[in-house]
């Protein structure tokens, strides 16, 4: 199970994704940022809505800090479609 599309909803900590077999949810991340300090750092929105789906459909990904110093922090897609169904958000 891959994700092909995930897009940050502007102006919120929820991220529109699809999967390929052809679920598709918009998951609220706000509690799992606040609640979890490895994540912490996309409380800042302006880096939250930089995030983009990695290349093979397997995480959700934020790059920042200095050009020598780049940080990365993911988002398994298998997590995204937990907290989806939890959420009941899943169409």
């Amino acid at each position: 199970l891959f994700a092909n599309k995930a897009t940050m909803v502007p102006g919120t900590y929820q991220i529109e994704i699809s999967w390929d077999d052809g679920v598709s949810a918009k998951v609220d991340l706000s509690n799992f940022i606040a609640c979890d300090t490895d994540y912490s750092m996309l409380c800042d929105l302006v880096l939250f809505q930089t995030g983009e789906l990695d290349s093979y459909g397997c995480s959700v990904k934020w790059t920042y800090g200095k050009e020598d110093e780049k940080v990365f922090i993911s988002i398994r897609q298998y997590q995204l479609r937990q907290m989806a169904q939890e959420q009941q958000v899943v169409y």
